[in-house]
């Protein structure tokens, strides 16, 4: 599911984009991290899709050790029978511009709540 939001630095079209994966909104099932952001990224192209498909390899060939803690949320996700929540937060075919928002978001998310690779 992609849930589209925007931001000020960001418009509504261009080659590069910043994304936020979250948790399903389902607090019987999630706890407190129902809703939560556990991922920011920005990209271009299939970029957020490559996430999941990584994650699908990963256990398809059952390399656990490979999985980084990223993979590991989306695997516990999917395993509760839900879909990872997809955030387009705006586009731009500034890569500077987009570079600057996803470090925005991190920032405001906080990096130690999120699975991003410090």
């Amino acid at each position: 599911m992609v849930v589209e939001m925007r931001t000020r630095a960001l418009g509504s079209v261009g080659k590069y984009y910043v994304y936020r994966l979250r948790y399903p909104n389902n607090r019987a099932v999630f706890g407190v991290k129902a809703g939560t952001v556990f991922y920011v990224g920005k990209g271009k192209g299939s970029r957020s899709d490559e996430h999941r498909a990584e994650t699908k390899s990963l256990i398809r060939r059952k390399a656990w050790r490979e999985m980084k803690h990223k993979h590991k949320v989306i695997m516990d996700i999917w395993q509760a029978g839900h879909e990872v929540i997809e955030e387009l937060v705006g586009r731009s075919d500034d890569e500077e511009v987009a570079l600057q928002a996803e470090a925005f978001q991190i920032a405001m998310q906080g990096i130690e709540n999120l699975t991003n690779e410090k």
